[in-house]
């Protein structure tokens, strides 16, 4: 029984550790423009979508791959039927 509550104590004293920090914080007192702002949201936004698109390429790709494979698959037949009529 004491073991199921040694994970509930270790999480509340880790949040009332986080927010002793929290409320004790003291001002930095520095200055951040907002060129410096506008860089960090669109450096964040840049990073992100490159990771999405990364993901896409992954499983776009390898699909795109075996369509097309099966297209070429079932044009295959019908070709050599065709050329065999022509002649």
């Amino acid at each position: 029984m004491l073991r199921r509550y040694a994970n509930h104590q270790k999480a509340f004293s880790g949040v009332l550790l986080s927010a002793l920090f929290a409320l004790t914080a003291t001002p930095a007192h520095a200055y951040i423009g907002p060129g410096l702002g506008a860089g960090a949201i669109i450096t964040v936004v840049g990073v992100t979508l490159a990771v999405f698109l990364v993901a896409f390429a992954l499983i776009y790709y390898p699909i795109k791959r075996r369509m097309k494979a099966r297209r070429a698959q079932k044009a295959e037949p019908s070709n050599t039927a065709d050329a065999s009529q022509d002649s």
